[in-house]
């Protein structure tokens, strides 16, 4: 996940500061449509990333819990996995609150009813904000890789194993549970 998260960190960036250089070339240089354009797609990409950073975190922190009992690790791998949480999340749900809004208020800088530095202030501002978060997201995320490959090693001989024949049962109805959820 972190040469994948990186990728889409890097191309995060590269939009933002895209969308941000054509509003800032808008006057008279680049045509007020195409800074609309990138700023949306800008926009949009954001917040794709930074769902994918919770979606990542929701569903490995589930998992490496799943592992930790079933190896009988110690449990402060999963307290590990909080805090990653805990201090990934803000950056995640803070950038793209940001982005949402400095869109927003392009909007209304287009039509006048706001002042483009207010929507410029907004832009610098989302664009510092998401720097920070890919710095902090990468970091966490590699952090957690490390955790997902050691409770992975731990529970390698019982998946080679493979489920038990008296424990079959209770594995399928725990699996169709599961997918009913999904």
């Amino acid at each position: 996940m972190a040469r994948i998260y990186t990728g889409l960190a890097v191309w995060n960036l590269v939009f933002l500061a895209n969308a941000f250089a054509m509003g800032y070339l808008r006057r008279g240089v680049v045509e007020p449509r195409v800074h609309v354009l990138s700023g949306l797609f800008a926009a949009m990409f954001c917040c794709l990333v930074h769902a994918i950073v919770f979606s990542h975190f929701i569903g490995s922190g589930k998992w490496i819990k799943k592992g930790v009992d079933a190896a009988r690790m110690d449990e402060a791998i999963v307290k590990r996995t909080k805090r990653f949480k805990g201090k990934v999340f803000p950056f995640a749900l803070f950038s793209m609150i940001f982005v949402v809004v400095t869109a927003f208020l392009g909007g209304g800088a287009d039509v006048g009813s706001v002042s483009p530095t207010v929507h410029l202030v907004m832009g610098v501002l989302t664009l510092a904000l998401n720097v920070v978060a890919t710095i902090f997201e990468r970091a966490a995320i590699r952090e957690n890789s490390t955790l997902i490959t050691r409770v992975s090693e731990a529970n390698r001989e019982r998946i080679a194993a493979g489920i038990p024949a008296d424990a079959l049962p209770a594995a399928t109805d725990e699996a169709t549970r599961a997918g009913s959820k999904v």
